[in-house]
């Protein structure tokens, strides 16, 4: 995270952050659209780029990867 916030490229970055739990993880998750509801948390990442790529950014590749093995992670916890 620090890493994207030190190399974005546009004007606007950020992240939102959501503790997930309580009476959110007391529906199942067909029950509605929310299909994540055994979710510990909810995380977003925006951005803007100047240019246009070809191949995502190095530091968005690595967010995505470390995103990833977090939710396997918390999958095999479960």
């Amino acid at each position: 995270m620090r890493e994207f916030l030190e190399n974005v490229e546009g004007k606007d970055a950020g992240f939102f952050f959501l503790n997930l739990g309580g009476s959110v993880n007391r529906k199942s998750p067909k029950s509605t659209a929310f299909f994540w509801r055994k979710a510990k948390f909810y995380l977003e990442w925006n951005s803007s780029w100047i240019k246009k790529l070809k191949l995502a950014p190095r530091w968005l590749r690595i967010i995505v990867f470390e995103f990833e093995s977090i939710c396997r992670e918390l999958e095999r916890l479960d």
